[in-house]
């Protein structure tokens, strides 16, 4: 019972995006252009999103919010990209 009332209290504290969906930017060979895939990043820390940089994971792969913006700008880029859940991210972690 104890459990359950903290697993209950903190998914009301956490924000949604915690248990959505994030978008993985690949940095191993699977990656189209390397360059432009930076420059996503660098986009999204310029619209004031949050990204991470996974170093020890897929050649140093980001992982970027969910958002349509970030969607569509990786299109235009021609940059490949993963849609990933978030019992994925843990999994990354």
């Amino acid at each position: 019972m104890f459990k359950r009332t903290i697993l209950v209290l903190l998914m009301t504290i956490l924000p949604i995006k915690v248990f959505g969906t994030s978008i993985l930017v690949p940095m191993d060979s699977t990656q189209t252009d390397h360059l432009k895939a930076y420059g996503l990043v660098y986009k999204a820390l310029k619209r004031g999103e949050k990204a991470q940089w996974l170093l020890n994971y897929r050649a140093g792969s980001f992982l970027l919010e969910n958002t349509e913006a970030n969607q569509n700008q990786a299109l235009l880029m021609g940059v490949s990209y993963e849609t990933v859940t978030s019992d994925q991210v843990a999994d990354i972690y």
